[in-house]
């Protein structure tokens, strides 16, 4: 990893916890950070060892930690330079050079059985070091950057300057994602998506998996006076416009006409913004979401851009919501339609407006949100064929 994945409160960090707690169930999994920070005390019980690269070097402060990266700089350099000097010109291809000494120091005295990269910008380094030892590299896109907004070029323009991609191109991406022995992606679209750019390549699908955790024992929260509408969302630009989206645009349809209407927002998506409206609670991040789960009429999940899967839809889903989305929102999710509402942007204020006039309607999408969840997206379900492709991949290496 390039950077610490606590707290778990945005969806990649979600993700690394789920996949990380079921395959602890079959296999030792470690974690390799470019340096140490107290932050990593917390993850100790989430994997089974963390390495990092002071492990291997002398402490030191800053200036230390400096020239421990000029040295390490030189280093691979010197023994990659063939492999580094293809993709200099790679925006997407920086690496962490404290992270790549790490990974080479682990691969020399302990040599996993397998490596899994979480983020495409240390590929050039991670999959030259791991194939040095002859030990299977794959990546767990997350989100596709280039390759999937190139598939929709009929949706919302994205800013790509706040994705921090404005000067990549969608051949940097391919050409790192083909380093990999296997791609996985999140959600059944991008699935599509990499088996058209890689056609070579095994691609896995594993979808980002809940347990059904219903949080409403009766139906107070949907007959209530003053009905809730809940968003939560990390700091991330899609969930930024989606909120600010919805309240310059459906927000004041909707008081008008149920005036008890009340928006509560949990997460740092407000960080950066300043909210004061008299039927809007900031809340800011919350480590027990189920209180307030517990509260909301209905979910709301109005994004208009983005890729990878939407975990808040997944999590709202799993606590037995009503959600009401975009297209975007549930994309990926295989037989969705019938579980959640799902309606174009523009639409969004009067469906919830709809759904708040005849509020029975909410208790049988309740009831689908949690028969969905045990159906597909159960832990077995969504890992199931990646530990298939771990097993037999080891098998074919001896390493079992």
């Amino acid at each position: 990893m390039h950077k610490i994945p606590y707290p778990p409160d945005t969806g990649t960090n979600q993700r690394i916890y789920s996949m990380v707690s079921f395959l602890r169930k079959e296999y030792r999994v470690g974690l390799v950070m470019p340096e140490y920070k107290p932050e990593i005390s917390a993850l100790f019980s989430v994997f089974d060892n963390i390495w990092y690269a002071g492990n291997y070097t002398l402490p030191g402060g800053k200036l230390f930690k400096f020239i421990y990266a000029k040295i390490y700089t030189i280093y691979f350099n010197l023994f990659y330079r063939k492999h580094l000097a293809e993709y200099t010109d790679n925006i997407l291809g920086k690496y962490n050079v404290l992270a790549a000494y790490a990974l080479y120091k682990i691969c020399l005295s302990n040599k996993p059985s397998l490596i899994i990269c979480q983020k495409i910008v240390n590929s050039v380094l991670s999959t030259a070091i791991a194939h040095k030892f002859n030990i299977p590299v794959i990546i767990d896109t997350h989100d596709l950057y280039k390759l999937q907004l190139d598939e929709k070029t009929d949706k919302i323009n994205v800013n790509l300057n706040q994705m921090q991609l404005a000067s990549a191109r969608i051949e940097d991406e391919i050409n790192l994602l083909k380093l990999y022995d296997a791609l996985i992606a999140i959600q059944f679209d991008e699935a599509a998506v990499l088996k058209k750019y890689f056609p070579e390549k095994k691609v896995i699908t594993a979808l980002h998996p809940a347990i059904a955790r219903p949080v409403n024992e009766d139906t107070s929260h949907i007959f209530t006076n003053n009905p809730t509408l809940l968003f939560v969302g990390s700091s991330s630009e899609h969930n930024k416009d989606a909120l600010e989206y919805f309240i310059g645009t459906h927000l004041s349809f909707i008081i008008e006409r149920i005036p008890s209407v009340k928006l509560m927002i949990c997460g740092s998506v407000t960080r950066q913004m300043n909210i004061i409206h008299p039927h809007i609670e900031v809340l800011g991040r919350i480590d027990d979401l189920q209180p307030f789960y517990q509260q909301a009429t209905l979910v709301i999940n109005p994004v208009r851009f983005g890729s990878g899967l939407k975990i808040k839809t997944v999590d709202a889903l799993s606590f037995g919501k009503c959600v009401v989305t975009t297209p975007t929102g549930c994309e990926g999710l295989p037989d969705v339609m019938d579980t959640l509402v799902c309606v174009p942007p523009e639409k969004l204020g009067e469906e919830m407006v709809d759904l708040l006039n005849n509020r029975n309607i909410i208790l049988s999408y309740e009831k689908a949100a949690l028969d969905y969840i045990k159906q597909y997206l159960t832990p077995e379900a969504c890992y199931s064929e990646l530990m298939s492709w771990i097993q037999r991949t080891l098998v074919e290496n001896d390493d079992v």
